[in-house]
């Protein structure tokens, strides 16, 4: 391909650089725009360049914190509240910089995480250099499992899934492979052959196309009732890697997870599931942004103490406490919001204010963002 023309201060210096093809959907024109990520690790800036006109974007500029380990091939980045889809390597450099070290894999978790231990799972999970970037509860029948089974080379998805629910995670990062063995091995401590991971990288694409790809379609246990309620994780817990302390939390307050998703809001999906919110909280722009700048973890919640007096919802609410993380620490130290807030955009946690709100949100995450 023709590389854009370099800005006067790229030309100038001899700044290692990475390229990426991107996409931004206009969300006046409705299109999507296809765009050059330019990216400087060296002082953290990034230089956007429209391909359809051919011309500058936005010059070289501040990256808002973004590294090289944000850019991962098939998720988004933020820029400027820009949400933008990563398609592919722009070129040969950046691909064989970047390819080389990083490596997608595949971990199961079973359900016998789900009562008390899947947020310690999650934890192990973590690292400075492997991502988060799918995460799905499904509902696996025998007969898919027989057939995954055949590909990982064991029985243990037949044996842990009787038309029951499992998660499934990809992970990507710098020696992806062996981080998941090591995680496994830590997580399985907590139970006995709780998890596994691919094999080899032998096997990886096959496995994670299995539970990702078109081919197979799972059924997400989701209820989307009145009897649960929606938690959304926020974009800075899970980039931060404190998405499996908050669902260990949450866990300790009492709740069980019937299902779990990881999504990517785009800014027209989110302006319109925040919509209820748009001239009522001041910084309306701000949430949204915060909300598409990385994944976030939807969770559909359920409680034993539950009632229609006191739904689930209700409860949730309670525990996240007050909006600003700053009040919350004073008058509610306890709550998810005073643990894990930064400030009243990064807050942590998302949660359905109205009990009868909670089947519409739940069904926006794990039905209508499921069938787009």
């Amino acid at each position: 391909m023709n590389e854009p023309r370099r800005s006067t201060a790229t030309a100038a210096a001899t700044d290692e650089r990475y390229v990426f093809n991107c996409e931004w959907m206009d969300p006046f024109a409705g299109t999507a725009l296809p765009l050059l990520a330019c990216f400087f690790p060296q002082d953290g800036t990034i230089e956007l360049v429209n391909m359809k006109q051919h011309r500058l974007f936005l010059k070289r500029t501040s990256a808002q914190g973004l590294t090289l380990r944000n850019f991962v091939i098939g998720s988004h980045i933020t820029v400027y509240n820009r949400s933008l889809l990563l398609l592919s390597y722009g070129d040969d450099f950046t691909r064989h910089m970047l390819e080389a070290d990083r490596q997608k894999t595949l971990v199961l978790l079973n359900a016998t995480l789900l009562d008390s231990d899947l947020g310690a799972a999650l934890s192990f999970l973590k690292g400075s250099k492997i991502q988060l970037t799918h995460a799905q509860m499904l509902r696996i029948l025998l007969e898919d499992a027989y057939l995954f089974d055949q590909i990982h080379g064991n029985d243990w998805l037949s044996n842990a899934s009787t038309d029951c629910a499992i998660i499934a995670l990809e992970l990507t990062g710098e020696n992806a492979v062996q981080c998941a063995w090591q995680a496994v091995d830590s997580i399985n401590t907590l139970k006995p052959s709780a998890a596994i991971c691919a094999q080899s990288a032998d096997t990886v694409d096959l496995e994670l196309d299995f539970f990702f790809g078109d081919e197979h379609i799972f059924v997400e246990p989701a209820l989307c009732d009145r009897t649960t309620t929606l938690g959304v994780i926020k974009p800075h817990c899970v980039m931060s890697g404190q998405y499996g302390k908050v669902v260990s939390s949450i866990s300790r307050f009492g709740f069980n997870i019937t299902a779990m998703r990881l999504v990517q809001l785009t800014s027209v999906q989110c302006q319109e599931f925040l919509e209820v919110y748009k001239g009522v909280i001041h910084n309306f722009q701000e949430v949204v942004a915060e909300m598409i700048s990385g994944p976030c973890i939807a969770l559909e919640l359920s409680h034993p103490e539950a009632t229609p007096e006191h739904p689930a919802q209700s409860i949730f609410r309670g525990i996240c406490g007050p909006h600003d993380p700053l009040i919350a620490r004073n008058i509610r130290p306890e709550t998810l919001r005073a643990t894990f807030g930064v400030n009243a955009v990064k807050n942590a946690v998302h949660c359905t204010d109205l009990p009868e709100d909670s089947q519409l949100d739940l069904e926006y995450f794990f039905k209508i963002l499921t069938d787009l």
